[in-house]
């Protein structure tokens, strides 16, 4: 191993073990986040979904736990949980939340979580004969040129702000 990225390792050992269990355990479930210029507690749920939380409802979750830290003058010292992570460096955080498909955005939550399915080549000519025939019906031209290309466009760059397909019925008269 190359002397200088050993010493970069060795050096950067104690930064490693440094972060702290407690801070760790809630950084599992929890992130400070800013939304609309205020501070938020973004609170994730084992079904991916997260809700935001008052920093005061946060802390008073949390205030019946307390952790225990030495002090510079070696006294043991109790300080309620809630506020020993939001005062915390370790804690995760996020400078707001986005919706960026593809895209990296440090220091933001992005939304974007990839396609919920890999795509595959296969036959899609049912579906496609369902759009025909019960959504676009004959005003959408399938072999044009330009219906595939925004029809593709859609696929590879989903992030991309174009046109969209509206559906509506024809109004039925009032009596």
């Amino acid at each position: 191993m190359n002397k200088a990225i050993l010493e970069r390792l060795i050096e950067a050992a104690p930064l490693i073990d440094a972060v702290d269990s407690d801070v760790a355990e809630i950084n599992k479930a929890y992130a400070l986040v800013i939304v609309g210029g205020t501070a938020a507690i973004m609170k994730f749920r084992e079904d991916g979904k997260f809700d935001l939380l008052k920093p005061g409802s946060f802390s008073q979750w949390f205030s019946n736990k307390v952790v225990f830290k030495t002090n510079s003058d070696g006294e043991s010292v109790a300080t309620p949980l809630a506020k020993y992570w939001l005062h915390h460096e370790q804690r995760r955080q996020y400078e707001g939340i986005v919706f960026k498909p593809k895209k990296e955005m440090p220091g933001y939550y992005n939304l974007w979580k990839g396609f919920t399915v890999e795509p595959k080549p296969g036959d899609w000519s049912l579906f496609k004969e369902h759009l025909q025939q019960n959504v676009f019906g004959e005003y959408f031209d399938w072999g044009s040129a330009g219906s595939r290309r925004w029809y593709n466009s859609r696929k590879r760059n989903p992030e991309r702000r174009s046109c969209c397909v509206v559906l509506s019925a024809k109004r039925k008269s009032r009596s």
